[in-house]
């Protein structure tokens, strides 16, 4: 579930932040204390903080790029948006915040193998007919971004930057 994710997320952090703690406490130490047990997920996060590098984070609509820059300003992180195709609903915030964004060229499509019988959603119709527009938005409120492939292949890669080039 998204709020178990979000609390997995926090924990990992106070994880990190507790073993700093428990290591120089260790380090201080003459005697008598434990050493800490060695986890290579908190040592990478403790070393990506200390250094003030930035984080890749996947956010594609509005909602889950709004939950990043919140998450972000709480864990006093510096993000950068992986996806992005509704960025262009929240560029505005994405600009104050100065979080870069990485677009991904690969953009929305209504699923080949799904029934094509079954109504979509608002949601994916609009989120489809946006994705190729949000660089532009992107570039108006003076958001710093880039186009990822995500593995959208090397022949096809003319055809989805001319979508979003049609797109502004």
């Amino acid at each position: 579930s998204l709020m178990g994710t979000l609390a997995y997320v926090r924990q990992v952090f106070l994880d990190a932040q507790h073993d700093l703690a428990a290591t120089r406490a260790y380090d201080a130490a003459q005697t008598g204390v434990t050493r800490p047990a060695y986890d290579r997920t908190v040592k990478a996060l403790q070393q990506a903080r200390a250094a003030r590098l930035p984080v890749l984070v996947p956010a594609t609509t509005a909602g889950q790029i709004v939950r990043v820059l919140n998450l972000s300003k709480e864990l006093e992180l510096a993000p950068v948006v992986v996806g992005g195709h509704d960025a262009a609903r929240v560029a505005d915030r994405l600009a104050t915040a100065k979080v870069p964004v990485i677009v991904s060229l690969k953009w929305p499509e209504r699923d080949a193998a799904g029934d094509p019988e079954a109504v979509e959603t608002l949601r994916s119709l609009r989120l489809r007919a946006g994705a190729p527009g949000a660089p532009a938005a992107l570039d108006k409120a003076g958001v710093v971004f880039a186009f990822s492939s995500d593995g959208v292949q090397p022949r096809e890669l003319v055809k989805h930057g001319r979508r979003a080039i049609d797109a502004g």
